[in-house]
């Protein structure tokens, strides 16, 4: 991105008199992110020129230095959103998996690994099974479970799995599992950033776009 976007940007913060903060907040990124945007330290991609055009309602040709004219948002066609977070999903889920299984190796609990596995796998398995079964045609042979109890058997699964996961987490495994509220790592935004990278800012996504769903299915 070129020098003009991170000065502007920048310019239509501090005129605003807000902190990298509260617009990070705002826009779904992590603080530092958009800190290495407005240091013309990394490169955004065209959606976030157009969520900056939107946010502070000028057109992305200012954004871009392309014209002095600040204009309005309303001149650029704006992106589909939710199908650029679809499209988006598969990397942020490696990406949070990542850090899921980075935080856990520090809590050092192989019941608390095992737990978080069988909760990924019965999730994994019940979409695929979902999908193989949605054609009548699909021989349901290649299965142990029957069709009537594929779904209790994975909500059951899922449920133990996050249980299990919440007494080991409060302390009630045993022997060497058995952990202690300093074993527990602080985690923000910021920390997650110093440590994951990318990998953080898609975790970000991932967060938004799932409590968008929640949100929405609630009517």
């Amino acid at each position: 991105m070129n020098a003009a976007f991170s000065r502007n940007i920048t310019i239509l913060r501090k005129e605003r008199k807000m902190t990298q903060k509260k617009v990070a907040e705002e826009l779904g990124v992590s603080q530092a992110l958009l800190s290495h945007y407005e240091k013309n330290i990394r490169e955004c991609g065209l959606d976030f020129v157009v969520r900056m055009s939107e946010y502070y309602d000028v057109s992305c040709d200012f954004l871009l230095g392309v014209t002095e004219e600040r204009g309005n948002c309303k001149k650029n066609p704006p992106l589909p959103p939710v199908k650029e977070k679809e499209n988006h999903i598969p990397k942020c889920i490696q990406s949070s998996l990542n850090i899921v299984f980075g935080i856990a190796k520090k809590i050092n609990s192989k019941s608390l690994n095992r737990f978080i596995l069988n909760y990924l796998s019965t999730a994994v398995y019940t979409m695929f099974r979902t999908l193989y079964k949605a054609n009548s045609k699909n021989s349901e042979e290649i299965f142990d479970v029957t069709p009537t109890m594929f779904s209790a058997v994975s909500e059951s699964n899922l449920a133990m799995s996050r249980s299990l996961c919440d007494l080991v987490l409060e302390g009630k495994g045993k022997g060497r599992d058995k952990i202690k509220p300093e074993d527990i790592p602080e985690i923000t935004y910021e920390n997650l950033s110093e440590e994951y990278g990318e990998d953080s800012d898609e975790l970000r996504v991932l967060v938004n776009y799932t409590e968008d769903i929640n949100y929405y299915s609630k009517g």
